[in-house]
This record gives C-alpha cells, sequence and structure tokens, in this order.
C-alpha cells in the first residue's frame, strides 16, 4: 500500500548546548590534611553534644570528712563517667569540681585558684580532692576496727563481709618481706572469728582448710544462712497447716530454747517480700504471748498454737498467763497490803516512750532503788530506734563495787506504769541487759512509798474483819500501884 512521503523539515545549523565545566579545588596536599582534621573534630563536637545520659547516671556529690570506702567508690564513678562522657581534661576537670558538695567547693577555690585548677589532669584533680575530704585515721585505729569487728544481730553474712572487705581495704596488709597484699588472707580468718550465729560458726571452723579464698566462704555461708531460713519457715507451714506432735506432749522449756536460738531474719528479698513481711523484719521486741526477745511475727512465735499449762488456753505460755497473777488485798487504814508470789528478780511490766524517735515499746524493768539515774542496755536503744547521734551526753557511771560502766550516752524517755508516768533520763550502758528504775522513777511511778527508805509511820487503827474472837486480854488503862518509890518492890514481884 502506497503512502504519502513525509515533508522533511530543515535541520539547524547551531550544534548543542555546552555545559560550563565545574569549578576544581587546587589545594596542596597539607592543606588537605588540614581540612580532614578540621571535619573529624566538628563530628567528634556533634557527636559529644548530642550524646545525653540520663539522670540516674550523674555520679553523687562529694561530701566532707567521707570515709575511705566512700570516697574510693565515689572516685570510680567520677572515673567511669568522664571516661563514657569522652570530655577533654580541660573540661573533665570543670566537671570534677562541679561534682563537690558546696563546702568542699569552697575548700578546693581556697587552696586552688581558677588558672591552677584547669592545668591539672583529672588523675591530679581527684588525689587534691582526697587530701581534702578523706578522715585522718591512724594505722592502729584501724586495725582495732577490723580486728574488733563482728557480726551484728540479725545482720546478714553478706553485708558482714562486705563491711569487712572495706576494713581490710583501709588497713592495707602486706606481707613486710615480699610486699605481697595480705587482704583477703586476713578477711577469711576474720570472718570466720566474728560469725553470730554459732551453729554456722562450728561448721566453719570444721572446714576452714578448705575455703581458698573469700567467695568460697561467702557462698558457703550464704547457703547455711538461707537453709535456715527456708527451714523456719516450712516448720511455720507445718505447723499452720496440721501436724501429728501432740501439743500436751511438748513441755515449755522446749519452745524457750528454740526461742532464745531464733535469729531475725538475716536477708530479705526485696522481690518476694510483701509489705507486712518487711514490716516484721523491721520491728523486733518482747513478744506478750511468750516473753522472749524476737521478731514481732505471730507465726514465728514459740507460743503460737501452745497450749498454756496453767489455764489451758491456747496461743501462749503459762509465763505470760495473767491468771497465775492473782493477789491477795488488805485494807489497813490507808495502806494496802498485797501478798504476791516471790520471782528470781523484782521486774515490773512498763511502757517505754522514746521522745526523741516516738518509739513505744513495753519493757520488763528490775526496781532499784539504790541507783540514782535509770540504766539500760543496748538492746533497748536499737528497739526504741534511737540513733547514736541522737543522745544527749556520756557520764560517768559507776556501780555498788566503784567499777566504771561505759556509758554510750542518754536519752529522755517517759515512763509509764498504769496511770502513773515519769520523765526520766535513761543511760545506756553497753554491759547492761536489763532495765534499770532509779528511786526517783519509783516514788513517782507508785512502786515504793514517797518517803522511801524512812520507815512507814504508824497506823491509827486497822479495820479487819473476822468471825473468830480473840484470847488475848486488854490492855490495862491504868496502873495497879501508885508510882511510889515504896510501890517498887511490888511492882517487881507482881503483886
Amino acid at each position: 500500500m502506497a503512502t504519502a512521503n513525509r515533508p522533511r523539515y530543515a535541520t539547524p545549523r547551531g550544534g548543542r548546548p555546552r555545559t560550563p565545566r565545574r569549578p576544581t579545588l587546587n589545594v596542596t596536599g597539607p592543606e588537605l590534611t588540614g581540612l580532614l582534621s578540621n571535619m573529624a573534630s566538628l563530628a567528634t563536637q556533634r557527636t559529644s553534644a548530642g550524646s545525653r545520659f540520663p539522670a540516674g547516671a550523674t555520679p553523687n556529690k562529694c561530701e566532707m570528712e567521707m570515709t575511705a570506702a566512700g570516697f574510693r567508690t565515689w572516685r570510680r564513678s567520677i572515673e567511669t563517667w568522664l571516661r563514657l562522657a569522652g570530655w577533654p581534661d580541660e573540661e573533665a576537670v570543670l566537671h570534677i569540681r562541679l561534682l563537690c558538695a558546696p563546702d568542699l567547693q569552697c575548700a578546693v577555690d581556697a587552696r586552688f585558684d581558677r588558672n591552677q585548677w584547669e592545668a591539672m589532669q583529672p588523675s591530679e584533680a581527684l588525689d587534691a580532692i582526697s587530701k581534702l575530704v578523706l578522715q585522718t585515721s591512724n594505722q592502729a585505729v584501724r586495725w582495732s576496727d577490723f580486728f574488733n569487728a563482728r557480726q551484728k544481730p540479725g545482720e546478714s553474712v553478706s553485708v558482714y563481709i562486705n563491711r569487712c572487705a572495706q576494713e581490710a581495704v583501709d588497713c592495707g596488709f602486706q606481707c613486710p618481706g615480699c610486699r605481697e597484699n595480705l587482704s583477703e588472707y586476713m578477711l577469711i580468718r576474720k570472718v570466720m572469728v566474728g560469725l553470730h550465729d554459732s551453729a554456722l560458726k562450728q561448721e566453719v571452723f570444721r572446714r576452714c582448710d578448705t575455703y581458698t579464698d573469700i567467695d568460697s566462704l561467702r557462698n558457703f555461708c550464704s547457703s547455711f544462712e538461707a537453709a535456715q531460713r527456708d527451714a523456719n519457715r516450712f516448720e511455720r507451714e507445718r505447723t499452720v497447716a496440721g501436724s501429728d506432735v501432740i501439743v500436751d506432749d511438748v513441755t515449755e522449756e522446749e519452745p524457750l530454747v528454740a526461742a532464745s536460738r531464733h535469729q531475725p531474719p538475716a536477708a530479705k528479698n526485696t522481690n518476694r517480700s510483701t509489705a507486712t513481711e518487711k514490716l516484721h523484719n523491721k520491728v523486733s521486741g518482747q513478744c506478750y504471748y511468750c516473753g522472749q526477745w524476737h521478731v514481732l511475727d505471730r507465726m514465728a512465735c514459740p507460743a503460737y498454737n501452745r497450749k498454756c499449762n496453767a489455764c489451758g488456753k491456747r496461743g501462749h505460755l503459762k509465763k505470760v498467763c495473767k491468771s497465775v497473777k492473782t493477789r491477795e488485798e488488805v485494807m489497813i487504814s490507808s495502806i494496802e497490803v498485797g501478798a504476791a508470789s516471790l520471782l528470781p528478780e523484782p521486774t515490773v511490766s512498763v511502757m517505754v516512750t522514746a521522745k526523741v524517735s516516738g518509739v513505744v515499746q513495753k519493757v520488763d524493768a528490775i526496781a532499784d532503788t539504790g541507783a540514782q539515774v535509770c540504766v539500760a542496755g543496748p538492746k533497748l536503744l536499737s528497739v526504741l530506734d534511737i540513733k547514736p547521734a541522737q543522745l544527749l551526753r556520756r557520764a560517768g557511771i559507776r556501780d555498788l563495787a566503784k567499777i566504771p560502766l561505759t556509758s554510750l550516752g542518754a536519752a529522755v524517755c517517759r515512763i509509764s506504769l498504769g496511770e502513773c508516768s515519769t520523765m526520766q533520763e535513761v543511760y545506756f550502758i553497753k554491759s547492761v541487759e536489763r532495765m534499770y528504775l532509779s528511786l526517783t522513777a519509783c516514788k513517782e511511778l507508785g512502786i515504793v512509798h514517797p518517803d522511801f527508805p524512812k520507815p512507814v509511820p504508824m497506823v491509827a487503827g486497822a479495820a479487819i474483819e473476822g468471825n473468830m474472837g480473840s484470847d488475848i486480854p486488854e490492855r490495862p488503862t491504868s496502873m495497879p500501884f501508885k508510882p511510889l518509890e515504896e510501890n517498887v518492890a511490888f511492882s517487881r514481884s507482881g503483886y
């Protein structure tokens, strides 16, 4: 099929449009190296400026009069923080000064001017702060603190080992011959000697040659401690669920012995314990149901589900049963004469309230009418939640044998007995286990007569009811003879 031919158009004679050549930078090698270094520094600054640390990652501020262990921890945190931040040395020393307390900053400014401080390296700045912060102590004092360290009642083995480890580092034990570090060697032996649990200490002494490092000793003690805690928990659960033990066959001496050996739970798992268990782990005192000192947990009381031999009721022991404390009272004029059974120690239950903490505790005190002040032991000091810094003063106290007693200090406490109460300064003595009431406290509480130790005045009469008559003859009201000299012989002869 034939088609029409397309018309041809004239082609323009001009060529394609020319693109201008890109400009080139003609630089030498040194100039190019300088530009690359500047670009790298700018990239580093942008990366540093863009990185942000969480608020919890900033170390705490350094305080004046810190312990050696506390300053070591703070210095290590600062070094790690500066390394992660990547600041240059001239900026790092500025951050170190900002992480000091205001009083420490004043001490640094008084010792170094601005140019001297900025010219320091970070390690030199930390060394300068250590000279201002660390408490001055004698080497012999640090040795004494290490060798006298003991595990406190209720303190876990891990906390006790960590405390001894810090004191061992402060002592810096070294071999005088080869200058080898002996801190771990001394720490293992110190931990074994200072354990509080006698059963655990016996097992550790029996296996003393098997502990090659402190970690092996820590693992064994922690396992033994956990086994005791789990055994006590299983025993309480078995008692609640019911057991085959006959209550009448268990004497009261066995729960008392178990209570004396009972220790508060040492380690607390914050992830598993409830709020009630945390409260019970913190509060300890004298139990109303068994009369012993232990954690105030009803399930952990030795008297739980026990039968009293006095009244037959369950839940308490004969020692604290109210039915035993019966009294016979006879009224003679205005004097009340009471007959009660004699106890080995004249104790009286009083309520003690600490003024500084407000904690109220029931205490079995001893009425000591020969004491001038009220005294108590360190156990009551911890129960009342009184810190050593809250004690008023230390007084020189001596016993009856004129032997000085070590006084920890005094605290104002309100002592209540029934409707009577008194404010007394209670002195806490290191070697005392019970609480002793002074003569003044006994008078104000009504334990003794206000005129004690003066004799009680003769009463005018007595109201005594009785059905039986008396064969005693009446007292004569007149003399049989006149009071004359010649009647003396008759009076002596009886007629």
